[in-house]
């Protein structure tokens, strides 16, 4: 959403991402499918565009702190 703001305008930006993250989950398919439907987007921002921004690989900067909390947590609950 902050990518799309500066293209779309803020206000916009979250609606675009919410909306197709509603149709993403209704209809099982994905975010990334979603914005690509989206015709003003794909023409402002460009499909490859929006096809980096859902790359997992470019936002999982924080994977290994929420990872290493939740095997603090689990290890924590099942101790005897």
């Amino acid at each position: 959403m902050m990518d799309i703001a500066p293209v779309l305008g803020r206000q916009r930006a979250h609606d675009v991402v919410h909306e197709a993250c509603r149709a993403a989950i209704e209809t099982g398919t994905t975010l990334e499918a979603e914005l690509h439907r989206h015709a003003e987007l794909v023409k402002r921002l460009g499909a490859e565009r929006i096809s980096e921004l859902c790359d997992p690989a470019r936002y999982l900067g924080s994977a290994t702190t929420m990872a290493r909390g939740v095997a603090r947590t689990h290890r924590r609950s099942t101790r005897p």
